[in-house]
């Protein structure tokens, strides 16, 4: 197997409905979190972590909130017997598919286990025979200067039966306990991908069709035997995957709930959950007849060009008809389109395609008119659509076996690669699409004992275009595989199947659409 690549550049897309260190992808839901504000833990969330384990006893007394979750780790000796206590919490809500991060700052003395992940149970015991899955975003013990863990477990019945193909060691180049570093985990129903600062680190191949899946509930604690030390926890989110219709991969969402760099409103609006086909939580609406009122949406766009500016609402019979619109683009202002909200609610409307500049230049204001206005969300849907490894879109083949494995190789940007030199292993670049025509890119990784005859496949509304490149020779770069016509949504795919011979690998790294 390959070893680990640190420090890659493969990200997963940056979230815009956050702050710094944040990285959930675009369409997810923000569903749980805890910032762990004030000096006392919210109990309505959490239980706290009473078990007893490998010698160290568990107490909500070593659990403690100041404007951040302080977990410490203690010993006490009585007649020369002495005991160790650790601490943790766990969540009351359990949660399956979707993406889970933390930002931590370690413990620094040795002896003494830290770890966030996620497992059925309520914190009496880590074996709870209801539990079938746990994910171990990290584990970490501060004698192992240079590495922590992160693991897939199969349970059954209490009993740990079966470790993911994959799960292990990840050598790290820095002090987890000198500093906070956010911790993240995007869990579909297809893999596991763990990432450290937005750095994809990680993919466990994990499907339900060969293994059991439950929910989970989320942990954070630390238990050992060692001299006292503190973990630190600045906050812990879970964000649930898109409920509503499809999110074009790439996108940036400006959702009506964001904070006041990327959504501002004049005047008062209300919120609402009142009718069904919102983005997010929520939407809110303004008073009928109720002039001058506004709501802007201002996405933070990192790359400048050309993008298909959507929007969602809600409708009702009340809504207005003609809501205008003001949009700010690269080089002018368009004020001429209006949206009759009293129609497709519930979807992504097509408003227009835009050239944006990057930066925070662009925006779309909603004004009032005649009927109630509402505002809720706009996608911003580029042109060129990046997949890398990282990206929800993208899927391997074998989850019973551990096929692909990371490479020491690097791709575009030094972003991650991963190998497999298993005959019939396939990597799937499956975005979600805007219908139209698309110029389809894929990066090459060359190497002396790369598949000189990979087998490279792209599905369309055109049919199944089948080419074969060579990965043995010539130079690493973008090879155009040419100009093709999508339909709507997933149904197009670009999928990599290795046909070389035991001496050689399959290389995988980037693919990207670019709209005509």
């Amino acid at each position: 197997m390959f070893p680990s690549i640190l420090n890659s550049t493969a990200k997963i897309a940056q979230a815009n409905s956050t702050g710094t260190d944040e990285y959930a992808p675009p369409g997810y839901i923000l569903k749980f979190s805890d910032y762990f504000l004030g000096t006392s833990l919210d109990t309505t969330k959490w239980n706290y972590r009473t078990d007893n384990k490998y010698g160290s006893q568990q107490t909500p007394a070593n659990v403690s909130v100041n404007n951040g979750l302080i977990i410490r780790g203690t010993s006490e000796t009585n007649n020369g017997t002495t005991s160790y206590y650790g601490g943790g919490i766990v969540s009351k809500e359990a949660f399956k598919y979707g993406y889970y991060e933390a930002r931590v700052k370690m413990q620094n003395e040795p002896s003494w286990h830290s770890s966030f992940w996620v497992h059925a149970g309520d914190g009496t015991t880590t074996y709870d025979p209801s539990a079938e899955t746990e994910i171990d975003v990290f584990e970490r013990q501060a004698e192992w200067n240079n590495y922590i863990y992160q693991n897939v477990y199969q349970w059954n019945n209490g009993n740990l039966v079966a470790t993911m193909p994959g799960s292990g060691q990840l050598n790290i180049s820095f002090d987890p306990s000198a500093a906070y570093h956010t911790y993240g985990m995007l869990y579909t129903d297809r893999n596991v991908k763990f990432y450290i600062d937005g750095v994809l680190e990680r993919i466990i191949n994990y499907s339900p069709n060969d293994y059991p899946q439950d929910n989970m509930n989320i942990w954070l604690s630390m238990i050992g035997q060692g001299v006292s030390t503190t973990m630190y926890v600045d906050y812990v989110k879970y964000y649930a995957p898109p409920a509503t219709s499809p999110i074009y991969t790439g996108s940036i969402i400006v959702d009506n709930q964001d904070p006041s760099s990327s959504f501002t409103t004049t005047g008062t609006w209300i919120s609402s959950t009142g009718v069904s086909g919102y983005y997010g939580n929520d939407y809110l609406y303004d008073g009928e007849n109720d002039p001058g009122k506004s709501a802007t949406f201002t996405p933070s766009i990192a790359m400048a060009g050309n993008y298909d500016i959507y929007m969602m609402w809600t409708s009702y019979g009340n809504r207005s008809t003609a809501v205008p619109l003001t949009i700010k683009y690269n080089g002018g202002t368009d004020s001429s389109k209006t949206i009759n909200q009293q129609q497709n609610g519930g979807r992504w409307n097509y408003i227009g395609t835009y050239s944006l500049a990057a930066g925070t230049t662009n925006s779309v204001t909603i004004g009032s008119s005649p009927g109630y206005t509402i505002a809720d969300a706009v996608m911003f849907v580029p042109h060129e659509v990046d997949v890398d490894l990282g990206d929800v879109a993208y899927t391997e083949s074998a989850s019973s076996s551990n096929q692909w494995s990371q490479s020491p190789l690097t791709g575009y940007n030094g972003s991650v690669v991963r190998g497999s030199n298993t005959t019939g292993a396939t990597a799937t670049w499956d975005p979600d699409l805007s219908a139209g025509s698309y110029q389809v890119y894929i990066y090459k990784v060359v190497s002396s004992y790369g598949d000189n005859r990979a087998k490279i496949s792209v599905v369309s509304a055109n049919g199944t275009d089948t080419q074969y490149l060579d990965y043995s020779s010539g130079s690493s770069g973008w090879v155009l595989l040419g100009t093709f016509n999508f339909n709507d949504g997933s149904a197009g795919y670009v999928t990599n199947t290795f046909s070389g011979n035991a001496n050689q690998w399959a290389h995988s790294n980037m693919v990207k659409f670019v709209k005509q």
